[in-house]
This record gives structure tokens, C-alpha cells and sequence, in this order.
């Protein structure tokens, strides 16, 4: 992978992180009247709120979901065809994305995609990676 799709890919790592604080900024704004009396605790209410902006609320959080999805995917696909891992690294690393989502993508990021080389060897799909 090159300089510029790697740059591609970093950018796109940062936009499940970024869609996660967004829907976090959301749901917080459409709360700030029970954060600012104190009352957040009366889960009626919160749930009240919620449901009075459901539709915004959904895109941004389908948005967040979707993101965060495909990059995982995209990680997953890319970690299995590297050949110079063995398969207990690439386990670990398909656990971290599973349960660490946009964070783990940032991770795998910085540590994986950004320090490859331009010519990473690679398994040419998926049906050619051996098992085990």
C-alpha cells in the first residue's frame, strides 16, 4: 500500500471514532435541560427525549454503526491476507476490532496499515490463505 492509500484509509479510520462523539454530542444536547436541573437520573424523561428526536437521532447513530461496520470488515479482510503474521497475531487483532470497534480501528491504524511497507507481502484473496 502506498503513501496516498494509506493516508485514505487513515482518514477513514478516524471516522468511526468521530461519528461515536457525534452521536454522544447529540444525545447529551437533546439532554442538556435534564443535565442543567440535575434530573438525568429520571430515565423517563431521557427516554422522553429520545424517542421527541428519534429520526436525527437514529441517522447519526446508523451513520456511526455503519462506519465503524465496514471499516472493522475492511481491517478483518486486510489482516488476513497479510502473510507475514502468524494466525495467533491475526486472531488477536480481528478479537481487538470485534470488541474495541472505532478505537481498535484507530489502533490497528497506527500500528498495522500506517507502518506496512509499499510492498506488504500479501495472500491475493482470501481462498488462498492457508488454515492454521
Amino acid at each position: 500500500m502506498d503513501n496516498t492509500e494509506k493516508k485514505i484509509v487513515g482518514v477513514f479510520s478516524f471516522l468511526p471514532i468521530l461519528a461515536w462523539v457525534a452521536t454522544t454530542v447529540y444525545f447529551l444536547i437533546i439532554n442538556k435541560d435534564l443535565i442543567a436541573a440535575s434530573t438525568f437520573q429520571d430515565h423517563t424523561s431521557v427516554a422522553t427525549n429520545i424517542i421527541n428526536h428519534f429520526l436525527p437521532f437514529t441517522i447519526i447513530l446508523s451513520f456511526a454503526e455503519l462506519i465503524t461496520g465496514i471499516m472493522i470488515i475492511y481491517y478483518v479482510v486486510h489482516i488476513a491476507k497479510l502473510k507475514n503474521f502468524d494466525s495467533l497475531t491475526k486472531l488477536l487483532l480481528v478479537i481487538f476490532l470485534v470488541f474495541m470497534g472505532p478505537i481498535a480501528v484507530m489502533v490497528v491504524w497506527f500500528t498495522v496499515i500506517n507502518k506496512e511497507a509499499k510492498q506488504e507481502p500479501m495472500y491475493p484473496n482470501l481462498t488462498a490463505v492457508p488454515n492454521g
